[in-house]
């Protein structure tokens, strides 16, 4: 669901690849929260942000650290791109 209609699907996946990559580490993973922050600046509306990724699962992946609490998301670029 495009909660952005003034944004193509072309300009939300442009701005999900560029956001992740400002924020992604030597691994390629980005926190999810930071991600959100870059998505933001950039005038993308979203409600939960892993269920707005969720409309993108051809584009990035999603882990929950587990190890930390409280739980951690990280978005990457899928490899496959």
């Amino acid at each position: 669901m495009n909660r952005n209609p003034s944004l193509c699907a072309a300009e939300l996946e442009t701005f999900i690849i560029e956001s992740v990559q400002s924020c992604q580490g030597a691994e390629g993973w980005a926190n999810l929260a930071r991600v959100g922050t870059e998505l933001r600046a950039r005038g993308v509306n979203y409600g939960k942000l892993r269920r707005f990724f969720a409309d993108y699962d051809h584009l990035v992946e999603l882990r929950l650290d587990m190890n930390i609490d409280p739980p951690v998301a990280y978005v990457r670029l899928r490899q496959e791109q």
